[in-house]
């Protein structure tokens, strides 16, 4: 059965105006998007992952994403993603130190009719200064447990001593009479 023209070109339609959707997403994320195939490939990436990955967004379309993370990353990643194909069906995260920088990475399955894995959505955002701050708060409370414990030793001794002049004026054989 044959398809009216009117029907084929309205669905040609909506699908370049999602096409347009999902290209002005991916442009106005502020953090890194990468579309990759089930295999790693690139499919679609924005500006700011092509920049963060210091490459262009055209020499990474139909590359495998793995070739453009650092060493120390690579493997763990991969490890990642073998596991997100087989056997994870729903969003993952992870977060790794990369030249310095900490990064947070959501990856999302785009499954198909069969519930297998066909793309991964992955979103990464620069979470450094987020690293920083918890770092600098962990450093405060210990700061401030070590106040507290040396409050806690220094109240010990006055209490002490404390106890120690009430014992020398109540043994005092003599009347003692202090006065302001």
């Amino acid at each position: 059965m044959k398809q009216s023209p009117a029907v084929g070109s309205e669905t040609q339609q909506r699908l370049r105006d999602s096409e347009g959707t999902k290209a002005a997403i991916f442009a106005a994320a502020g953090e890194s998007t990468i579309l990759i195939d089930a295999n790693g490939l690139v499919l679609d990436v924005n500006e700011v992952a092509a920049t963060q990955l210091g490459q262009t967004v055209e020499t990474l379309l139909g590359k495998s994403i793995f070739d453009f993370m650092p060493p120390e990353t690579r493997e763990s990643r991969q490890a990642l993603h073998k596991e997100m194909i087989e056997s994870v069906r729903g969003p993952m995260t992870t977060v790794d130190c990369r030249d310095g920088s900490w990064f947070e990475t959501n990856a999302y399955p785009i499954m198909d009719d069969d519930d297998q894995v066909q793309q991964i959505v992955l979103i990464a955002r620069d979470v450094t200064q987020h690293k920083h701050t918890e770092e600098a708060l962990r450093v405060t409370q210990t700061e401030l447990e070590a106040r507290v414990a040396d409050l806690a030793r220094s109240n010990a001794q006055l209490e002490a001593t404390q106890k120690s002049m009430h014992a020398m004026v109540d043994n005092i054989a003599q009347g003692l009479v202090v006065f302001e």
